[in-house]
C-alpha cells in the first residue's frame, strides 16, 4: 500500500517500502538533498564542465557560478518537496474509502482500508505539527517580546492535512476522532507553551502584535477542524484557547 500510494513522500515520513515489485519501475522518494547532490555532480560532469554557447564559443562555469546554481537549486528542491506534500494532502481530503469497505463486506482491524487510514493519520499528524528547525516568529504580547515556532509547512498545507481527517471520506464516520482529539491537545499545548498563556491572568487576542496574531489565528483555524476528545466521566472539559 505504501509503495503504491506514498512512495514518493520525503524520507521523514515512515513508510514500509521493503518489498520492491519485480519487473516494475519503482518511484523513488522525493529528496531535496539527493536532488541537490545530483545537481552538484551534473555541474562538474563532462557535458557541463565545458559547454558551447550560442556564439559557438566554449565556456565553463566559475566556482562562484556553480555555488549560486546549487544554492538556488537547493531552495527549489526544498519547495518542490513541500508542494508535493501539499498536493497529497489536498487529494486525501476528497479520497473516499467506501469502495474498499464494500469489497470486503465489513470493517476490519488489519485490512487494507484500515492500514490506509492509519497512514493518512500519520501523514496528517506530521504535516500539522512539524516545525522549522531554524525559523522563528517574533512579536509582542502586550509589552513582552515572544518567539513562537514557524511550522515546516505553510498554513494551506496544514489546513489540507487537517481536512484530510474529515469524517466524510472515511470508512466510517468516526474513523479519525481519536487522532483529531490527540492533535487538538498536542497543538493546543504547543500554542499555550510558546505564548506563555498560563502566565496571563486575562489573556486576550488584542494583546498580540500583528505577526503573533496572524500565527495565533492560523492555529485556531486548524484547531477548529480538530475537535478535542470528550473528557472522561466526571472530568470537566478543558477550556479552549481564547478566541478574542
Amino acid at each position: 500500500m505504501d509503495r503504491a500510494l506514498f512512495s514518493a513522500l520525503p524520507a521523514e515520513y515512515k513508510l514500509d517500502l521493503k518489498d520492491e515489485p519485480a519487473g516494475m519501475p519503482i518511484v523513488q522518494r522525493l529528496s531535496a538533498g539527493n536532488l541537490t547532490a545530483r545537481l552538484e555532480k551534473l555541474l562538474v560532469s563532462t557535458n557541463y564542465a565545458v559547454f558551447v554557447g550560442l556564439d559557438d564559443k566554449k565556456y565553463s562555469f566559475t566556482k562562484e557560478e556553480r555555488e549560486l546554481i546549487v544554492q538556488r537549486g537547493k531552495k527549489y528542491f526544498e519547495e518542490l518537496e513541500k508542494e508535493f506534500v501539499k498536493q497529497i494532502c489536498l487529494k486525501l481530503e476528497n479520497a473516499p474509502r467506501d469502495l474498499g469497505t464494500e469489497a470486503a463486506g465489513a470493517l476490519g482491524e488489519e485490512d487494507i482500508v484500515a492500514k490506509l487510514e492509519q497512514r493518512i493519520i500519520e501523514v496528517a499528524k506530521y504535516v500539522i505539527t512539524a516545525k522549522s528547525e531554524t525559523n522563528r516568529i517574533t512579536g509582542r504580547i502586550d509589552k513582552s517580546y515572544v518567539e513562537v515556532p514557524e511550522y515546516k509547512y505553510d498554513h494551506e498545507t496544514r489546513l489540507a492535512a487537517a481536512k484530510a481527517l474529515n469524517e466524510r471520506t472515511g470508512s466510517f464516520k468516526g474513523w479519525a476522532d481519536d487522532a483529531k482529539g490527540d492533535l487538538n491537545g498536542q497543538l493546543k499545548k504547543q500554542v499555550e507553551e510558546a505564548m506563555n498563556i498560563a502566565h496571563f491572568k486575562d489573556f486576550k487576542v488584542s494583546l498580540l502584535s500583528r505577526p503573533l496574531r496572524e500565527w495565533y489565528q492560523q492555529q485556531q483555524e486548524i484547531l477548529q477542524l480538530l475537535p478535542a476528545s470528550p473528557p472522561n466521566p466526571g472530568t470537566p472539559p478543558e477550556a479552549p484557547l481564547p478566541a478574542k
